[in-house]
């Protein structure tokens, strides 16, 4: 929901659970290798787009501890030393 003046209302209710959790209107789309702004942007607005490419640690339905990737075999490289 949103204040009269146009801004967010975040209510603090439920701030460390998914009942506090607020859905924002998409402000792209990205279809094949084109960004479309939903909104055009003001005049002299500097536009900046930053990607990210995720990785994944280890093959889906491959626990991380027995997965044979670098990231996998540095993790199990390491001695844990908890707190006594």
């Amino acid at each position: 929901t949103y204040n009269l003046d146009g801004t967010l209302a975040t209510p603090l209710l439920a701030q460390d659970s998914p009942e506090g959790d607020i859905t924002l209107p998409a402000e792209f789309t990205v279809s094949g290798d084109t960004l479309t702004l939903t909104e055009a942007p003001g005049v002299n607005q500097k536009i900046i787009i930053v990607r990210r490419q995720g990785k994944l640690w280890s093959d889906p339905g491959t626990p991380l501890s027995g997965a044979d990737s670098d990231i996998a075999r540095f993790l199990r490289s390491k001695q844990v030393d908890l707190p006594r």
